[in-house]
C-alpha cells in the first residue's frame, strides 16, 4: 500500500476543491448585469478618498469592503467583474458617510472563488477612490 505524507494529502485535497470551484457560473450567484462602463476612466480623487480601499472577511458569498471619505455626505460603491469598457456590474450601493469618514459595507450574494473589483465614487460619478480587487473564498 502506498504511503502518503500529510502534506501530499492536503495538497491533493486543495487541488480537488479548487477544481470543483472552477466550473462555477458567477451569474448564477451574483446576478450581475453587463454595462458599458470604464471605472479607470473616472478621475482618482485623493482629496475625497485620502486613503486606499481595503477588503477583508472573505467568505464564499460575501466580503467586507472599507474606505475613508472626507467631505462627502454620501458615496456610491460599485462592485464588478471583468475589464473595461464592458463590465459585469454586480452591485451599486449608495452609502451614507459617517462623521468620522470611515465607510464599511458587507457585500453579499457573490460567487465563490471569484475575483471582483470595486471602487467608491462620489454621488455624481465624477470622482473615485483607488480600485481594489478581492477574491471570495
Amino acid at each position: 500500500m502506498a504511503q502518503f505524507t500529510r502534506r501530499e494529502v492536503m495538497a491533493a485535497g486543495a487541488g480537488l476543491a479548487l477544481a470543483g470551484c472552477s466550473n462555477v457560473d458567477p451569474f448564477a450567484f451574483d446576478h450581475a448585469r453587463w454595462v458599458d462602463f470604464s471605472p479607470d476612466a473616472v478621475p482618482l480623487a485623493e482629496a475625497l478618498f485620502p486613503q486606499t480601499v481595503s477588503a477583508g472577511a472573505m467568505q464564499s458569498d460575501s466580503v467586507l469592503i472599507c474606505t475613508r471619505a472626507v467631505g462627502a455626505a454620501r458615496v456610491v460603491l460599485k462592485v464588478w467583474r471583468g475589464e473595461s469598457p464592458r463590465i459585469a456590474l454586480v452591485q451599486e450601493q449608495r452609502l451614507s458617510v459617517p462623521a468620522h469618514g470611515n465607510v464599511k459595507v458587507r457585500v453579499d450574494t457573490l460567487a465563490p472563488a471569484t475575483w471582483y473589483q470595486y471602487a467608491f465614487f462620489d454621488e455624481a460619478g465624477e470622482r473615485r477612490s483607488p480600485i481594489g480587487k478581492v477574491r471570495t473564498a
